[in-house]
């Protein structure tokens, strides 16, 4: 008799599949409104050459990471550590925002980044920063709807439509393949939130915030991001690039743990 939690994933396989159809079609419908935004990003196709980058979450792990180390190194930020002193210190090239909701939070922060001319780091954002941002030449947009519903369902290409993820390190991941970084490590990403029961990110560990989700949907969520992490990591294998874990205490299993040592 199958596994009913094998079963379960089979089902959300399916299910998954089924939604990628749609999202292609959309894909097709929208295709003309939005090509002239994501076409540009073809000039960010294997720019970082063969390198390794550091993709750093917002765990509260980071808060004991010596960040000196990465200063002069490929380093991707995420979400709200742009406007800590983190992204400051740390000058990333790239900056991700792929939730619309997140980046209506720090909108403001991410104009006055975009505004500087002695500034390099690129911000990727989701498409419903386009009005705001479209005129900032630092600004990039993309259009993703597909799910990871498995390693051949996966594309990276950031002038189509794109795979996306319920969280959004994977998805700043699946970026750094697409501007050619063969190693990818991965930093401030605990994933075991859901343990706390609390809002914990490096930048607000005084301000912790209970979580109004309910332990289920917690879980539930945390088991879709699981099988996203899977299967991207069994799509970078299959196109030679490695990716790995180097947060320390990290409950995440689906992607090889390191020590951040023997990466620096």
């Amino acid at each position: 008799m199958m596994n009913i939690i094998e079963l379960n994933r089979k089902i959300f396989g399916l299910t998954q599949k089924s939604l990628n159809v749609l999202s292609s079609i959309k894909w097709i419908l929208d295709y003309a409104n939005y090509k002239k935004y994501v076409l540009p990003n073809q000039t960010m196709r294997d720019s970082a050459g063969n390198k390794r980058c550091y993709i750093l979450g917002n765990g509260p792990s980071l808060k004991s990471v010596d960040l000196s180390a990465l200063q002069g190194k490929e380093v991707i930020t995420v979400n709200k550590s742009v406007c800590t002193p983190v992204f400051d210190e740390i000058k990333p090239r790239f900056h991700v925002v792929i939730d619309r909701f997140i980046l209506a939070d720090v909108a403001d922060r991410i104009e006055e980044e975009l505004r500087k001319d002695n500034q390099d780091t690129i911000f990727i954002l989701h498409r419903s920063g386009i009005e705001r941002f479209s005129k900032y030449p630092r600004a990039r947009f993309v259009y993703g709807t597909r799910m990871a519903s498995g390693k051949n369902a996966i594309r990276n290409d950031m002038t189509c439509n794109m795979t996306t993820f319920l969280n959004v390190l994977p998805f700043a991941t699946l970026c750094a393949t697409y501007f050619g970084y063969k190693e990818i490590v991965l930093l401030g990403n605990d994933f075991n939130f859901f343990a706390a029961r609390k809002d914990q990110h490096f930048y607000d560990l005084e301000s912790n915030k209970k979580r109004t989700e309910s332990l289920y949907s917690d879980l539930a969520g945390c088991s879709i991001v699981l099988i996203e992490y899977k299967n991207l990591y069994n799509y970078a294998i299959s196109n030679g690039i490695q990716i790995v874990n180097a947060t320390k205490g990290s409950l995440l299993d689906e992607i090889p743990q390191v020590n951040l040592a023997d990466y620096i």
